[in-house]
């Protein structure tokens, strides 16, 4: 097993105590339980005809098994819960990416165990093999830093709110939250980006019941390319081409109008799939943003 040499860092005794802080704290997020949600269980039992998932120790034990990679992506992918909880810990120490081989070599001289927690099902234990320790230390993409501009962002928008009581945070800070949600995204930390988040944050209502599915969306809005020197264009070119895909979706239904299956088929045509509810709802979402950005 590799394992980073930190002792030239500056610090690194500090470096190397918060290394073996957050493999302490990676073993209590798998003895404590790692939840797995219900999709992915009726996943497994349809692609690996896997009905008794006492079963699945057997899988992870066996290194030549060919289900076994797509296991440990399933099964060790740290969930939005872990990567808030352990948000405001990452924002203490100064992160490299050799730091990753010190973890999981600090984790695994612990022999750790996980408790994997499916729903009606009774919980499985098992070792947790270097490869899924490796994949889920990894994940949590220690060493990614967030703009100091972006954090001073979030600081001021949310320091006065100390809880999220939310389902998926479980009581912690509003403002881990959105830092992991950040350091989670594809978005790349340009000055496009910087300025892009940093208006969103300072400009929407942090307090709405609309702040988080509209970050999110923004997120993925910012993931994918677009006009990086004008935000505003972005936006409503953007716009534009969900409302194209509505009007596409409109003529489709006409063709459809009256005409059986089997009539299609014969005619030899062949039309796309238009989700027109789920662009209907991408509208509404991102005229809620432009509507606090630029108005």
């Amino acid at each position: 097993m590799p394992k980073a040499d930190t002792s030239k860092r500056k610090g690194s005794g500090g470096q190397n105590a918060a290394c073996k802080e957050l493999a302490l704290r990676i073993e209590h997020f798998f003895t404590g339980g790692l939840k797995i949600e219900r999709k992915t269980v009726h996943y497994i039992e349809d692609t690996l005809s896997l009905t008794d998932l006492s079963h699945l120790c057997d899988i992870m034990t066996d290194p030549n098994h060919g289900e076994r990679e797509v296991l440990i992506e399933l099964l060790f992918f740290p969930d939005e819960s872990i990567r808030v909880h352990l948000e405001s810990f990452l924002q203490t120490a100064d992160w490299i990416q050799e730091d990753e081989y010190r973890v999981l070599f600090l984790l695994m001289e612990r022999n750790p165990q996980a408790t994997l927690l499916f729903p009606g099902e009774k919980p499985v234990l098992l070792a947790v093999p270097p490869d899924a320790a490796a994949f889920f230390i990894r994940k949590l993409l220690i060493s990614k830093r967030l703009d100091s501009r972006i954090l001073e962002a979030v600081d001021t928008a949310f320091g006065h709110q100390e809880t999220d009581f939310s389902d998926q945070s479980a009581g912690l800070t509003v403002a881990s939250r959105v830092k992991a949600m950040i350091r989670h995204s594809r978005v790349d930390i340009t000055p496009y980006g910087i300025e892009a988040l940093c208006a969103f944050l300072t400009r929407f209502p942090i307090d709405s019941h609309e702040f988080f599915p509209c970050f999110s969306f923004f997120l993925a809005f910012l993931e994918a390319p677009g006009d990086e020197n004008n935000l505003a264009a972005s936006v409503s070119h953007r716009r534009s081409l969900y409302l194209k895909g509505l009007e596409i979706g409109a003529h489709i239904t006409l063709q459809l109008n009256g005409k059986t299956p089997e009539i299609r088929i014969l005619s030899g045509a062949r039309l796309p799939y238009v989700d027109t509810e789920d662009l209907m709802n991408k509208i509404d979402l991102i005229d809620r943003i432009a509507s606090r950005l630029f108005l």
